[in-house]
C-alpha cells in the first residue's frame, strides 16, 4: 500500500510542524530550530508555518463554516484552509480527500471571510473612536548591506541588476528598499546566503544608529585601551551586526592604534540564543570586533568585583572574560524583551491593543523588568557615558515610563539627548499631563510610579517614536540617554556617517512610500500625522492620535518642526514621477549600447 495523500502533500512538513506546535504548546522558532541554531525545514515551510498562525483566529472563525470535515490531520487542514482563502494565489496544489472536500465549501468561505473581514474592520474603529477606515502603510522590505564580508558599491550593482525598482532609505546608511514581493525574496536569496545583505527592518537599524552617531561628543578609550561597547541583550544580532559594522566603520576611518580600536561585546542570558547569536557572527562578522558571552546583563558590572557578584564572576570566568573587561565599557545597547506590540508580523497581531495607555499584569511585569535593565546599564557601569534605550513596543509603560522612572531614580545624573542622526524624523515621544479638573481618574489606566506620570515635553522631544500605521516600518521605540557629568573621557564627535542624501548612489531615488497601496484616505491621514509648523513641537490631540480618552490624562504626540522637501506632493504622484525619470534612464542607456554596438 503506497503513502496516504496526506504524507505526499507539498503541505505536508508545514502540517506536521503545526501539530508539534499545538501539541506540545511550544512556539515556531523553538521547533524548526535545532540547539545549534539551524533551521530544520525549508524557508517554504517555515512560511507557511508563519502564515497560518499569523492569521489563525481568522481561520478559527472560518473552521466553523466547515465543521463537517472531519479531518485527522488538523495542521493540514488549517494549511490547506489557509492556502485556499488568504494564500497568495487563493488555490491548493495538488489533490487528495482534503482538498475535494474544501472546494465543495469554497465559495461559502469567500462569503464568510468577507464577512469577518468587515467585523474586525469596525471593530477596530469603535475601539479607537473613529467612523471611518483608514488603511495602514504598507511595510516594504528593506536590505542593508553588509559592508563587514563585501563591498558596498559591488553588492549595491548586484542589486541593481537583480531587482527593479530599488529605493534609497531616507536616514539609514546602507539600507535600501524593494517591494515586498516573494519573487523579490526569491531573488535576494543568493545574497543572503552569501552575508552580503541583511534583511532588516528599518526601526531595528536605529538602536545601533543612534548609539554611533546620535550624540555630539564621541566617547574615546581610557588609559590609550580598546573602546568598549556593551549589546546588552543581543541574540539574534541583527542589532549586533549593525553595531559592528558602525564600528568597523569607525575602526577604519581613524588611525589605527592607541585608543582608536573599538569592540563589541555581546550578551545573552539564554544558551539557546548565545549559540544562535555566536553562530549568526561567526557568518556575518568575520573580523574580531564582536565578542559573545552567555551572560544575564543583571549578572554583570562594570564596577569592582564584589561579594555579591562572585557568582556572577565565576560564570564570567568560565566564559574567558573578568570583571575589568566591563570596567572598559563606554557606551550600553539595551534592547530588552518587550511585549513587541509595534511588530506588525506578530501571529497575535489580531489580538494586539494598539492604544499607547494599554496596560495589563503583562505590560506592568515587562515595564519592570526593562526599568531594572535600564537602571542597571545606569548605575552599575562608571565609565558608561552613553545608552541608547530601545523596544518594538507601542506601550507608553514600556517607553516614555520606563525613561521617566529611571530619570528620577538616578537623581539627574543622566539627561535625555535627541539623536542627532534623526533630525529629520518628526514623531517623537508622548507627554502625559493632566486635562480634567475633576480628579477623577481613568477607568483602564493605573498611575504610573513616578508623581508626574511622564516625560516633560522637552524630554519627550528627544525620543524617537515610531508608528506602524504610518511609518513603513514596525513600530519602534528609540531614547538616547547621556550622562551628565564630565567624569568620562569625551571629544567633539567625528563620525563618518551622513545623511543617505548626501551620498545618493547614481540613478537612486529616496524611498517615498511609492510601495504602499493604500487609498488616497490613508495617504492624507499620513501626510496630515506629519505636517509641520513653524513652532517647534505640534500637539495632536487624542482623536488624531488614535489615543481613547482617559478621564484626566492626555496624550500628546510631539514631533519635530522639520518639513520633508517633498510633502507637497502625494505618493501616487511621486512615484509615477520616480518611474517616469527611470523609465527615460533605461531608454537612454539603451539608447548608448545601441549606438556604441554600431560603432563598434
Amino acid at each position: 500500500m503506497g503513502p496516504s495523500s496526506s504524507q505526499t502533500s507539498p503541505y505536508a512538513p508545514a502540517a506536521k510542524i503545526l501539530n508539534q506546535i499545538w501539541s506540545q504548546r511550544k512556539g515556531l522558532k523553538s521547533v524548526v530550530y535545532s540547539s545549534k541554531g539551524e533551521l530544520q525545514c525549508s524557508r517554504s515551510t517555515f512560511a507557511q508555518c508563519s502564515h497560518v498562525l499569523e492569521h489563525k483566529d481568522t481561520l478559527d472563525k472560518l473552521m466553523e463554516e466547515i465543521s463537517s470535515i472531519q479531518a485527522k490531520n488538523e495542521g493540514l487542514l488549517y494549511v490547506l484552509l489557509y492556502e485556499l482563502v488568504l494564500g497568495p494565489n487563493r488555490s491548493i496544489k495538488g489533490g487528495g480527500s482534503l482538498k475535494r472536500q474544501l472546494m465543495v465549501h469554497h465559495e461559502k468561505l469567500r462569503k464568510k471571510l468577507k464577512q469577518i473581514q468587515k467585523l474586525e474592520d469596525e471593530a477596530s474603529l469603535k475601539s479607537r473612536g473613529e467612523t471611518k477606515l483608514i488603511p495602514s502603510t504598507t511595510i516594504p522590505r528593506y536590505v542593508r548591506i553588509n559592508t563587514l564580508v563585501a563591498d558596498r558599491e559591488s553588492v549595491l550593482q548586484e542589486l541593481q541588476a537583480t531587482i527593479k525598482p530599488i529605493f534609497v532609505d531616507e536616514h539609514v546608511p546602507d539600507l535600501f528598499v524593494v517591494e515586498p514581493t516573494p519573487e523579490n525574496r526569491g531573488l535576494l536569496q543568493d545574497l543572503l546566503m552569501s552575508n552580503k545583505i541583511i534583511l532588516q527592518d528599518k526601526s531595528s537599524c536605529f538602536s545601533a544608529l543612534c548609539l554611533m552617531c546620535g550624540f555630539d561628543t564621541e566617547i574615546v578609550s581610557v588609559s590609550d585601551e580598546e573602546c568598549v561597547y556593551l549589546d546588552a541583550c543581543a541574540a539574534p544580532g541583527n542589532k549586533t551586526s549593525h553595531l559592528a559594522a558602525l564600528v568597523h566603520e569607525k575602526n577604519s576611518s581613524g588611525k589605527r592604534g592607541a585608543g582608536n580600536f573599538s569592540v563589541v561585546h555581546a550578551l545573552d542570558k539564554s544558551a539557546d540564543r548565545y549559540k544562535l547569536l555566536k553562530r549568526r557572527m561567526g557568518e556575518l562578522v568575520p573580523q574580531e570586533i564582536v565578542k559573545c558571552h552567555n551572560l544575564d546583563f543583571l549578572e554583570t558590572t562594570g564596577t569592582e568585583t564584589s561579594k555579591k557578584s562572585k557568582q556572577a564572576d565565576t560564570k564570567r570566568s568560565k566564559n574567558n572574560i573578568d570583571n575589568t573587561t566591563f570596567q572598559k565599557v563606554r557606551a550600553i545597547l539595551l534592547d530588552p524583551s518587550c511585549s513587541g506590540s509595534g511588530m506588525t508580523t506578530n501571529h497575535t497581531e489580531k489580538s494586539v491593543s494598539r492604544d499607547p495607555f494599554f496596560c495589563d499584569d503583562r505590560i506592568k511585569s515587562l515595564s519592570d523588568f526593562q526599568y531594572k535593565a535600564l537602571l542597571h546599564a545606569t548605575t552599575n557601569f562608571p565609565s558608561v557615558n552613553r545608552v541608547v534605550y530601545s523596544t518594538c513596543s507601542l506601550y507608553f509603560q514600556e517607553n516614555e515610563g520606563v525613561v521617566k522612572r529611571v530619570l528620577e531614580a538616578t537623581g539627574g545624573e543622566w539627561k535625555l539627548v535627541a539623536p542627532k542622526c534623526l533630525d529629520s524624523w518628526q514623531r517623537r515621544g508622548l507627554v502625559m499631563e493632566d486635562e480634567d479638573e475633576s480628579g477623577e481618574e481613568g477607568a483602564n489606566i493605573d498611575p504610573m510610579p513616578s508623581p508626574h506620570n511622564g516625560l516633560t515635553p522637552d524630554q519627550a522631544k528627544c525620543c524617537i517614536r515610531v508608528d506602524p500605521n504610518h511609518d513603513a516600518t514596525n513600530g519602534f521605540f528609540v531614547a538616547c540617554l547621556e550622562r551628565k557629568n564630565d567624569n568620562v573621557k569625551k571629544r567633539k564627535a567625528h563620525s563618518t556617517w551622513k545623511a543617505p542624501i548626501a551620498n545618493l548612489p547614481g540613478g537612486l531615488e529616496l524611498y517615498r512610500n511609492e510601495f504602499d497601496h493604500s487609498h488616497k484616505e490613508g495617504n492624507a491621514a499620513n501626510e496630515e500625522g506629519n505636517v509641520a509648523t513653524k513652532g517647534p513641537v505640534i500637539s495632536v490631540k487624542d482623536e488624531e492620535t488614535n489615543a481613547p480618552k482617559r478621564g484626566k490624562r492626555k496624550a500628546e504626540a510631539i514631533v519635530s518642526s522639520e518639513k520633508s522637501s517633498n510633502s507637497g506632493l502625494s505618493s501616487k504622484k511621486r512615484a509615477k514621477k520616480l518611474e517616469w525619470k527611470r523609465q527615460q534612464r533605461l531608454k537612454k542607456e539603451e539608447r548608448l549600447k545601441r549606438k556604441q554596438a554600431k560603432e563598434t
